[in-house]
Parts: C-alpha cells; sequence; structure tokens
C-alpha cells in the first residue's frame, strides 16, 4: 500500500489509514456484535440459546465479566445506553447500528487527528 501511495517505509501508520480513508475496523465488529444480540434476543423462548443468554444476561450486575457485560459497557461508552434496557432490540437494529457507527467513526477520526498533531509537535 506504502508503495502506490508513494510514501517511505518510515511514514507512520495513521498517515497511511487517513489517505486511504479506511473506516474503523471495530466498527465492523460492532455490526457483528449488534447482530448477535438481536438475534440472540429475537429467539423463542423455547430454544436452549435464549435460556443460556437469558442467563447469562442475569449475571451481568453480579460481577461476572461475561459477554454481556462488554457489549453493554461498549454500548455505554459510545452513548447508546438506551438500548442496554430494551427487551426487543431487534426492532431498533438499524437505529443502533447507525449511532454506533457514527460514534465509532467520530471517535476513530478524533484519535487519527491527535496522532497527526502528536507526530508534527514531535518531529517539529
Amino acid at each position: 500500500m506504502r508503495f502506490y501511495l508513494g510514501t517511505g517505509r518510515n511514514t507512520p501508520s495513521f498517515a497511511v489509514a487517513g489517505d486511504m480513508g479506511w473506516k474503523a475496523t471495530f466498527s465492523r465488529q460492532l455490526k457483528c456484535v449488534v447482530n448477535v444480540r438481536c438475534r440472540s434476543s429475537a429467539m423463542g423462548d423455547d430454544r436452549i440459546n435464549k435460556t443460556v443468554f437469558n442467563y447469562c444476561r442475569s449475571l451481568v450486575g453480579t460481577g461476572c465479566k461475561n459477554w454481556h457485560f462488554c457489549v453493554l459497557a461498549i454500548f455505554r461508552r459510545y452513548d447508546s445506553s438506551e438500548f442496554i434496557d430494551i427487551e426487543n432490540v431487534h426492532m431498533y437494529k438499524q437505529l443502533l447500528l447507525n449511532k454506533l457507527q457514527a460514534n465509532v467513526t467520530d471517535k476513530y477520526i478524533d484519535q487519527w487527528t491527535e496522532s497527526l498533531i502528536f507526530f508534527n509537535s514531535v518531529s517539529s
């Protein structure tokens, strides 16, 4: 990639990522997480997967740091805490995805800008 951009091997990764216009990989991971959460919450109660899902969800407040705990922490970090307590979150899936991806992209751009400012201040 660096060859096609005409940059050297010592060019920082964030500069290459900025020139390429890449999205944050975390936004794609969040899309998969939201899809799994929505699919699991929409499952019928007679399924064993739904029973395990509900059991793990009930352990969140007890100090157990399972998958649900991590997902809820991500929702809080990216200002989407209004979707935490919704039972049928699959109805709001697209709204949740749009909000999470917008917030992740904003944070990614902010970090990219800060790294550019830091690199420019260090190199001059």
